[in-house]
């Protein structure tokens, strides 16, 4: 009886040996055969054209989104292909990325080889393996946003339309004066201060200076 062929594999991860050692890993469960390693996801479009790939394992970096694009542009070009995310932390951050990247499962380094195996395997039968981690996400941060973004919103529920149009005339590139910033704002000097006194008051902010890094923080230096 003939041996069912093997499920093929690309494995991107940004460093050699990694991407090497998950790929030997894989071909010797002996039910894989990777035929594509690359080191980002352009290289990955590259090899795919022409190679049937199954599954994709694509590597997700929490300090950087190129994974995270990759795996979008990937699924939109190859919607045959199953994408898992690869990632050495499942935090909630990452977890809502590969979420929104809409990828088909996630590996992490907490997981083991058979964990890992089993969850290739759902996705290879089924065509996706949520995590427990993945579902309570779901459940828990239905509009999928990360700690910065709640925290963002959490932010601007606070300010008033006013303080936050004075925060913008603050980050102005000619450095304004609080006088300047009222005379843009329609009002006199006192009640432009006023506008910042209150900001400093609910968020324990120090000065002026203090005021500027906080509207840079929070986007409000942004054209």
């Amino acid at each position: 009886m003939a041996k069912p062929a093997r499920t093929t594999i690309a494995v991107v991860h940004p460093h050699a040996f990694v991407r090497d050692a998950i790929a030997e890993a894989l071909q010797a469960a002996g039910d894989y055969q990777v035929v594509v390693r690359a080191s980002h996801g352009a290289d990955l479009l590259a090899a795919m054209n022409g190679t049937s790939v199954a599954i994709a394992l694509v590597e997700v970096d929490r300090h950087a989104t190129d994974g995270d694009a990759s795996i979008a542009t990937l699924i939109a070009r190859h919607p045959t292909t199953k994408v898992v995310a690869m990632a050495v932390d499942d935090d909630e951050d990452v977890l809502v990325r590969v979420l929104r990247a809409q990828a088909h499962g996630l590996l992490s380094d907490r997981m083991d080889r058979d964990a890992s195996v089993a969850l290739l395997r759902q996705v290879r039968q089924l065509g996706c393996c949520f995590t427990d981690r993945m579902h309570h996400c779901l459940l828990n941060n239905r509009e999928l946003k990360t700690s910065c973004e709640r925290e963002r919103d959490a932010v601007m529920g606070k300010l008033t339309p006013r303080e936050k149009q004075f925060l913008r005339k603050l980050c102005a590139k000619d450095e304004p004066t609080i006088g300047r910033i009222g005379k843009r704002m329609g009002v006199d000097e006192r009640t432009a201060e006023s506008f910042g006194e209150s900001v400093r008051e609910k968020f324990g902010i120090k000065g002026k200076a203090g005021l500027l890094v906080f509207a840079m923080k929070w986007g409000f230096g942004h054209p």
